[in-house]
């Protein structure tokens, strides 16, 4: 809203986003309302700033707008492809309408979003944050005179520039955060990979081989008041492994010299088996490809090296159960006699049954599962659909495989 009371909405039955004027008799058109990812004006009603977002099939392309209401004239400010839907994908406008800032890609190989300063008229494009901000920024905003620009940081940081001199100052350094947005049922002595921001600095990495530490790079996880065994933290994720004898109904998380304490986290639990296949994105079946190997490991296979039907594949999970024999928490898994799983397990290729040959831990891993699996010789090419089955009272785990005849 403007000073005098002036807004930007859509009226009932337009398509049109517009700055509505009290006791004005139209009101000035600003964008068509299907292109407005996010809009803002300033306390005169003389610039509105937006963004209007493109959905592709390689990412979301943005771009900024500045418009005169006076002029009608409409100024592109920058345009950025990011993967996804983005919440930083906002410009800001300075109260006095003279200043805006946006975040737009830079750097190298591996651009990040870095925060911008620009005039509405599209002169003066300037970068505010780079190597102080190497992992990049979340969201950018500026103060109302125009004289100061605020960046989130994407390590959870907040940092202001000073327009005028280009000075930077931190007001809160790296914040990790946990974030669990997995199942809320672990499965004991399964390993999990558990997403986060600000974990370490950017670039950093931090693994170790078993036994595993309760404690790495300053971070530790607790399970119902139990330390769980950490194999690698990246400033992004964290691999470890639910103790064997876990009962939890939170997790909760420290890092040494964080600024705050996360609040634990809550409504887990920890019981029967879950299976699980390790994806090539991530936890996720929608479509992904499973992680598996050929026989006689030689490689993954891949839509450029898919599976053979009659071949033996290795597939790698989490979450089927208790082993025998036993395997202490945090230590490698043993290749002779290898720890079997004490369920009973069953497979499918596209819903026929295969042979199993083994299902157990992955020797010297910790916490991950191997299942060996004769493919039937009548697998049809493409895409075979794969599914595992403990008893029938647990959930299957569902993936795609490439295979050939």
């Amino acid at each position: 809203m403007t000073d005098d009371g002036a807004v930007l909405l859509v009226p009932t039955g337009s398509t049109q986003l517009v700055l509505w004027r009290p006791g004005a008799n139209t009101p000035v058109p600003i964008a068509d309302i299907s292109d407005v990812w996010d809009a803002e004006v300033d306390a005169t009603g003389a610039t509105v700033v937006y963004t209007r977002v493109v959905a592709g099939q390689e990412g979301n392309t943005y771009t900024f707008f500045a418009v005169s209401t006076a002029t009608g004239s409409r100024v592109q400010l920058a345009q950025v492809r990011v993967p996804g839907v983005s919440g930083a994908m906002q410009a800001a406008l300075s109260a006095d309408g003279g200043t805006i800032v946006l975040p737009a890609l830079a750097g190298g190989d591996t651009p990040v979003l870095q925060a911008f300063a620009v005039r509405p008229d599209g002169s003066g494009l300037r970068q505010l944050t780079s190597t102080s901000v190497p992992e990049g920024i979340s969201e950018v905003t500026v103060s109302g005179d125009g004289r100061v620009a605020y960046a989130a940081t994407s390590a959870n940081g907040l940092l202001s520039v000073d327009l005028a001199s280009g000075e930077t100052h931190t007001i809160l350094g790296r914040t990790p955060v946990l974030q669990f947005n997995g199942s809320p049922s672990l499965t004991p002595g399964s390993f999990v990979r558990t997403t986060g921001t600000g974990l370490l600095d950017s670039g950093q990495r931090a693994a170790v081989k078993p036994p595993l530490p309760r404690s790495l790079a300053g971070i530790q996880l607790t399970i119902g008041g139990q330390p769980a065994p950490i194999a690698y933290v990246t400033p992004t994720e964290i691999g470890w492994q639910v103790p064997w004898d876990a009962r939890l109904d939170q997790v909760v998380f420290h890092q040494e010299n964080a600024p705050f304490e996360q609040a634990p986290i809550e409504g887990l639990c920890c019981g029967q088996p879950r299976p699980e296949f390790f994806y090539t994105g991530g936890f996720d079946a929608s479509g992904n490809r499973i992680v598996a190997a050929h026989d006689g490991w030689e490689g993954l296979v891949t839509p450029e090296r898919p599976a053979r039907a009659g071949e033996i594949v290795h597939l790698y999970m989490t979450g089927l159960g208790a082993v025998f024999p036993s395997v202490p928490t945090g230590e490698a898994s043993p290749a002779d006699p290898p720890a079997r799983i004490t369920d009973s397990l069953t497979c499918e290729v596209n819903g026929n049954a295969a042979e199993v040959l083994f299902a157990g831990l992955a020797p010297a891993t910790v916490g991950i599962y191997q299942v060996d699996v004769k493919l039937p010789l009548d697998t049809r090419s493409g895409n075979a659909q794969i599914a595992v089955h403990l008893s029938a009272e647990f959930p299957q785990a569902r993936g795609v495989l490439p295979v050939q005849p």
